[in-house]
């Protein structure tokens, strides 16, 4: 698949590595046409919404939306780095990495059956999260993730909610 693609990013923080206010967007639109040396015909959108925002003394808010779509009339003829997935620790955490996802069943020479994630046309993963520093350097964040990566609009978004432990570093 040989595409074009388009992207925009911005970044509105004081301090890019850690900040305590700020917000991003990253957007972007690839395309492929099989007229056009490519083997599948394809418009792809994704974008991505994250804010910071201050909530008390040593804390902050922080919220993201992904939400990705494709159009193909040959979806599986796209390589899987150009099909949706979700899950995982920058997705939605308490799933494993792409996880979320349509599955195919598969059978084995030995006859056993499994489960394999395809990916999907279309995402849509959400996040909010409390943080909140405790000790120098560390902080505890407490969070609600939801989302799913789906080819049918009425597959359910599932979720996760969860604590976690970080340390600041430097860089």
């Amino acid at each position: 698949v040989v595409y074009p693609e388009l992207r925009y990013e911005r970044v509105l923080a004081e301090d890019r590595v850690h900040p305590e206010r700020g917000a991003s967007l990253d957007v972007r639109v690839l395309g492929a046409d099989d007229d056009l040396l490519s083997d599948v015909s394809l418009l792809q959108g994704r974008a991505t919404v994250r804010g910071i925002v201050p909530a008390g003394p040593g804390a902050r808010l922080i919220a993201q939306v992904t939400l990705g779509a494709t159009a193909t009339d040959d979806f599986l003829d796209l390589p899987p780095e150009l099909r949706f997935f979700a899950g995982g620790d920058r997705s939605v955490r308490g799933y494993a990495l792409d996880e979320l996802s349509p599955t195919v069943e598969t059978v084995n020479s030995s006859g056993e059956t499994s489960r394999q994630s395809i990916g999907g046309e279309h995402k849509i993963v959400g996040s909010i999260e409390l943080e909140r520093d405790i000790f120098t350097n560390f902080r505890a964040a407490v969070f609600y993730d939801t989302g799913n990566a789906f080819s049918d609009w009425s597959t359910p978004l599932e979720y996760s909610v969860g604590i976690g432990l970080r340390w600041r570093l430097p860089m």
